[in-house]
């Protein structure tokens, strides 16, 4: 095994860049890897003896169903029309079968459970998802023809597959079957109240919740289903509903024997902090329900505290970090204490400081009771991920991940390489997705059956280049906006643009906004620059759920509406026919604006607000105030940025373009090319290029710029045709760079392959020892053995 120093030290050759609930509690928390069992059973054995079984003469047991007579109602399909998943597209075989309904003698359902039983306890999801597709249109003979324990157990086990494989909108069919059951399975509970949430359907999953809080007995809850909850309400930082389902958990006298996880007061905690919520904190620390648990002496709470003031800033230094660290880890337990160290990889990943990063790894190793596993591994790779350093998380994969012998090819890396992929080479980004899909299909049989997850990242990865082949279209981007909402919402939205309305598209997104559960920020500034385009009034309605959702907006959005406005101020003028003595006098005060916002929020800027500003006061044709804005962000850039240096320079090439600066052009122009850290090139950077190009050539030609002479053209033609060539290198780089992945990656899933064959091949022969063991007869012993 790798010795953890060895981990410090390869982050010392990296240069710096950059600045237990119940069992269904791991189905619901989507812990990250699959199955660290690596003996795959003959799963061909298995579905031909199930599909070998005939219906016996004796029919099964049948006993009419008991049904749910509570006030609730679940709207959901019929397990008869069940819908095609939302979520991720299963490729399916081709099948010939007639329904089980049709066929003479066909499988009882006992033995289907039989088998499905097994394909669960093996984590195979998919074959049950397939036998379940395959044979459902049988469920109405099952429903008749059997106990209703026996449907029961069959639902349960296909409700649990569909929900693990995320195809909610199926889920929310079966669950509203499910709880028609007599006796419903511990766990299952937690399943549809997420499935509620995952399908959007926040009414339902609220009402259900407070119901079931009513009626314990019915429906059988414990505290991991209020965590189960609060922790999908803490991915969307929702601390309206948070407060409601908490406290209407603490202060329910049904609720009164069921603690909650210090776990899920943390996530509570946490979002009352995230807000400044000094009186709803003091609230919820003092109740009563909270106090008798001493959650304030738990590690759950220093943790939250620990997070709080990474990411507020509290902590600004290394130091600082370190010495609150210390403080943390002396009351921390051993089983605990690689969260602090997590904790602190995330905030350095979110800042892209390396230093951070390079501090967690180092205190990570040099503690003796922390042992560094995949979800560490995972962080630190992201760091490279973010970055693109495609080399540098190849070594590290290869050095310290792959070098364990405990340590497997899973999903996640996967994952992790084409993602970085990607963000290196842009420009080849559907030939990397090809490659990366040729790979999965070849190597299907060697990939570990186990893990799963691997399928979902092969869809991941096939809907990205589904997604990037049908970009070219106006609406594409409300078609991708309708998935992060509810299936209803984005069938709407499809069936909007169907017919060319986008209003009727807009109407849809801001009604589940304004009704449903919120999304995450990134989506909601991706709702609110495509509505800005189209709608405006709309645009403001986002912009106002997102600032009563976020307590801390990014600089950019407001940079959005500085733009925005600019914008606006000068088609007013233009579609008013004012004249062009209102037009330059609008340009004067919007330039004025932007003056005042870069000087009232200069201390907060980063350099790609600077470069936004200075995009918007060249479309103000104010070229001395683009010029200096530039230049001031540029000392705050990070030199060893590959995609700073780009906006950058695309960014320059224009503004002195526009200021009819030739030489400056020029300047920058060898710059880039003579710069071994700006790398990143693409084929929109040359067409513009060539563009400016003709802009200096066609104002020599009518005299009105004497500076761009014939032999200061040439020249920069000469450094044009450079980084042309520079752009053919970049693209040759990546194509080789992909070859070296893609060899990785094969070896190792080799490697696992015949890893898992040595694996099962021990089992087999520590069993035919066994029997061959138990086969021999027994040895007498002459002394009387101590019966104690």
């Amino acid at each position: 095994m790798i010795h953890k120093t060895f981990l410090y030290s390869f982050l010392e050759r990296v240069r710096p860049m950059k600045h237990n609930g119940n069992c269904i509690s791991q189905l619901l928390c989507f812990r990250r890897y699959g199955s660290k069992d690596r003996h795959e059973p003959n799963l061909s054995e298995i579905l031909d003896d199930w599909n070998g079984k005939r219906r016996s003469d004796t029919s099964e047991t049948s006993s009419d169903l008991q049904t749910y007579r509570k006030g609730i109602s679940i709207s959901a399909p019929r397990l008869m029309n069940f819908q095609s998943p939302m979520n991720h597209s299963i490729s399916k075989t081709k099948d010939s079968t007639p329904p089980i309904s049709s066929l003479p003698a066909a499988v009882t359902l006992s033995s289907l459970v039989k088998t499905l039983a097994q394909l669960e306890k093996q984590q195979h999801h998919y074959e049950i998802h397939r036998l379940f597709t395959k044979y459902k249109a049988a469920i109405p003979d099952f429903r008749r023809n059997c106990s209703s324990e026996l449907y029961a157990t069959f639902l349960s086990i296909v409700l649990q597959t569909e929900f693990v494989l995320h195809h909610y909108v199926t889920c929310e069919s079966l669950f509203s079957e499910y709880i028609k059951s007599p006796n419903i399975k511990s766990g299952l509970v937690d399943v549809g109240l997420v499935t509620f949430l995952k399908n959007r359907n926040l009414p339902l999953a609220t009402e259900f919740y407070l119901q079931i809080l009513k009626d314990p007995e019915t429906f059988f809850v414990s505290p991991n289903t209020l965590h189960v909850f609060a922790l999908e309400v803490f991915k969307v930082s929702d601390l309206a509903l948070m407060k409601q389902i908490m406290y209407s958990w603490l202060d329910s006298p049904e609720m009164s024997q069921l603690t909650p996880l210090n776990g899920t007061f943390a996530l509570f905690h946490r979002l009352l902090l995230k807000f400044d919520d000094s009186d709803g904190a003091s609230r919820f620390l003092s109740h009563p329900r909270v106090t008798v648990t001493n959650y304030a002496a738990s590690d759950d709470f220093a943790a939250c505290i620990f997070h709080h003031r990474l990411f507020t800033g509290e902590l600004s230094t290394i130091q600082d970090i370190d010495q609150n660290l210390q403080e943390a880890l002396s009351t921390t337990n051993n089983a605990r204490r690689l969260d602090f160290y997590i904790e602190i990889l995330k905030h350095g990943i979110s800042k892209n400081d390396f230093s951070l990063v390079r501090f967690a790894t180092q205190k990570a190793q040099e503690d003796s009771n922390v042992e560094l596993g995949d979800d560490f591994h995972k962080h630190v790779c992201h760091y490279f991920v973010k970055n693109g350093l495609l080399e540098v998380l190849v070594r590290y994969l290869t050095d310290i991940v792959q070098d364990k012998p405990e340590n497997y090819l899973n999903h996640t890396y996967v994952e992790q390489l084409w993602s970085c992929a990607l963000r290196k080479y842009p420009i080849l980004s559907n030939e990397i997705t090809n490659d990366f899909c040729l790979l999965l299909d070849r190597e299907k049989s060697n990939l570990n059956q186990s893990d799963w997850r691997i399928q979902f990242v092969s869809e991941k990865i096939r809907n990205h280049l589904f997604r990037a082949e049908n970009k070219k279209s106006r609406l594409s981007s409300y078609v991708s906006l309708g998935s992060h909402f509810s299936t209803e919402c984005a069938k709407a939205i499809q069936a909007a643009l169907s017919s060319g309305d986008a209003i009727m598209a807009r109407s849809k997104i801001l009604d589940e906004l304004q009704h449903g559960m919120k999304p995450s920020f990134s989506v909601l500034y991706s709702v609110l620059k495509v509505f800005m385009e189209d709608d405006v009034e709309a645009a403001r309605s986002v912009d106002h759920i997102m600032r009563e959702t976020y307590p801390k907006i990014p600089t950019k959005v407001d940079i959005l509406w500085l733009k925005q406005n600019s914008r606006q101020s000068l088609s007013f003028v233009d579609k008013n026919n004012l004249g062009s003595v209102a037009k330059v006098q609008a340009a004067r005060v919007a330039v004025t604006n932007v003056k005042d916002f870069e000087r009232e929020r200069r201390s907060t800027l980063n350099f790609q607000n600077y470069m936004q500003l200075s995009s918007i006061f060249l479309s103000l044709r104010d070229t001395k105030a683009a010029t200096q804005t530039l230049e001031s962000g540029r000392s705050l850039m990070d030199p060893s940025s590959e995609r700073e240096w780009y906006i950058y320079y695309s960014t320059a090439l224009k503004v002195y373009t526009r200021a009819q600066d030739p030489e400056k052009f020029l300047t920058l122009l060898r710059e880039w090319n003579d710069n071994g850290e700006a790398q990143f090139i693409t084929r929109d950077t040359l067409r513009s290029c060539r563009g400016f190009i003709k802009y200096f050539t066609k104002y020599r030609a009518t005299e009105d710029l004497p500076t761009a002479g014939p032999e200061l053209l040439s020249q920069i033609n000469k450094e044009m045709d450079a980084l042309l060539a520079r752009y053919v290198n970049y693209k040759f780089q990546g194509l080789n760079d992909m070859r070296m992945v893609i060899q990785f990656l094969t070896n190792w899933i080799h490697t696992d392959s015949q890893g898992r064959s040595l694996y099962q091949h021990s089992i087999q022969q520590d069993l035919h020892q066994f029997q061959t063991a138990t086969k021999a007869p027994p040895v007498k012993s002459e002394k009387k053995m101590n019966p104690h």
